[in-house]
This record gives C-alpha cells, structure tokens and sequence, in this order.
C-alpha cells in the first residue's frame, strides 16, 4: 500500500480513508509511513478487537463469507443500495475461507499497538451509531496513540453507513481531509 501511495498520488502522499477492516490498514499504513498520509478516517474498526461475546457471534459466521447468499441476506439490512449490491456482494464474497478465518483470528484479538505513532496529521475514528460496541471502545486507547484524534458517532447509522448515506459520508471524509476537522464547528 505505502508503494502504491508513493508511486501514484500526487507528491507520494494521500489521504487515507479506512473502513471497517480497511480501519486496520489505514492505522497500520500511518504507524508504519507516517510521512504518507496527510489526514487518516476510519470508521467501523475495533482496534482493541471484539469482546468475546462478539467473536463468538461473528467468528461463527466467518465460514460463510465466501458464499454469495450470504452477502445478497446481509445486503438489506446494511441498506445497500439495489444498483450497488451486485458489486458489493461480488467484493465481499471474494476473498478465500482461509483468508478470511486467517484474517478474523488476527484482527478478532487486538491490532493496536500501545507505544505512540509519530503521525502528526489530522485522525477521525468514526463509530456508526449502531455498529458494534467495540468501535467506540477502541476511541480512548487510539487517542494515547495518537492525541490529535477526533471521533465522531454516526447518529442513526449502521456499520455499512458509508453505503447508507454516502452523501454525508462524502462530506464528513472532503471536510476532514480539507480541514483537519469533523463534525463542522
């Protein structure tokens, strides 16, 4: 990811927008480059893991992320639109069964380190309103990591928000990157 950003974006820096597991790579990509990246979103991460309640719920469920029924059921209530489900289904069932039971182990436990980043840009962590609790636990242990965090709760939203209501995921994430700041003041 860091040679892709080097290589492609004007001035070897970009933007970085993490959602959901992509949370994981955007706080990682920032800890390990942080010369690359001038503002970093994430929404939807638990970086601290899932509570073992939660890993029971949703590891049981990790066999069947690579089947297409079950992307098209989580489709509705995730309010993907019926023009984006194809694409959406088509993504999420692609990886492997083992990469995925490979992925949940490693990103199921913890996946923030404890020592501080030397990142200085701008961070939002943004939880939806109805995503799982452990987004938002994650908030206090990222901000000793990074101090300039700002976190935000996406009122009324559930975890796939950004489908939901792009338009004001659009603006949170120009507003962020233009400002260094969301919520607007």
């Amino acid at each position: 990811m860091a040679a892709l950003i080097r290589s492609h974006s004007i001035g070897g820096r970009a933007h970085i927008v993490g959602l959901s597991l992509g949370g994981f790579v955007a706080i990682e990509l920032i800890r390990r480059h942080p010369t690359l990246a001038y503002t970093c979103t994430i929404s939807g991460s638990p970086l601290l893991g899932y509570t073992r309640w939660e890993r029971m719920v949703i590891g049981a469920q990790v066999p069947l992320w690579h089947r297409r029924w079950y992307w098209i059921a989580q489709s509705r209530p995730f309010n993907i639109p019926a023009e984006d489900r194809e694409l959406f289904v088509q993504t999420a069932s692609s990886p492997q069964p083992l990469t995925n039971t490979l992925l949940f182990r490693e990103l199921g436990v913890r996946a923030l380190p404890a020592e501080p980043f030397s990142f200085t840009g701008p961070v939002l962590a943004v939880a939806a309103e109805h995503d799982t609790p452990s987004v938002r636990r994650s908030f206090d242990p990222l901000r000793k990591c990074l101090p300039q965090l700002r976190t935000w709760v996406a009122p009324g939203m559930p975890h796939a928000w950004s489908a939901e209501n792009p338009e004001l995921f659009a603006r949170m994430v120009t507003t962020h990157a233009d400002t260094g700041r969301w919520p607007q003041d």
